[in-house]
């Protein structure tokens, strides 16, 4: 009976210094998930606007329940259900799928770029925010000839530093 105590009570101490790290290392790659995410989506805007030789636009909303959409005609609201399409399909990512990540902020003008449809190059440059519940940050900068690229202070994300 006291191996079965001692035995539960290395498991007790066990749990309860796994849990944080855990919880830390979930973080990590719901933040690392919502970064690749958006360079995923910047580098689909801009194969469209290559391929359909007309602009592809990428809009932001901020916040903590913040979105962005891809539209291959204008501008666009995200938070409006079918505003943001490419190709008649809706090209919306919430910030619902990644848990606890918000999108604090961007540089770009009016919260939104695009690309230009004859050489691929940016609308306007800027960068995006990305911040963890623990402060952990990331962001996305996307250059004025529309190559875009992550970065981050956190070498514990394995990005280069911004």
């Amino acid at each position: 009976m006291l191996e079965l105590i001692i035995t539960i009570l290395v498991l007790v101490i066990l749990v309860t210094v796994g849990i944080p790290t855990f919880t830390a290392l979930l973080e990590r790659h719901r933040l690392k998930g919502a970064v690749e995410t958006l360079y995923a989506e910047l580098q689909l805007a801009r194969s469209v606007a290559i391929r359909q030789d007309r602009p592809c636009y990428v809009d932001f909303n901020l916040g903590t329940d913040w979105c962005y959409g891809l539209d291959d005609t204008a501008a666009c609201d995200c938070a409006i259900a079918g505003d943001c399409q490419v190709d008649g399909i809706e090209k919306v990512v919430r910030g619902t799928e990644y848990r606890g990540i918000t999108l604090p902020s961007t540089t770009f003008a009016g919260d939104g770029t695009g690309f230009n449809a004859r050489n691929g190059t940016a609308l306007g440059a800027g960068e995006a925010l990305f911040q963890g519940p623990q402060g952990i940050t990331a962001k996305v900068v996307l250059s004025g000839l529309g190559r875009a690229r992550i970065c981050s202070g956190e070498t514990i994300l394995g990005y280069p530093s911004c």
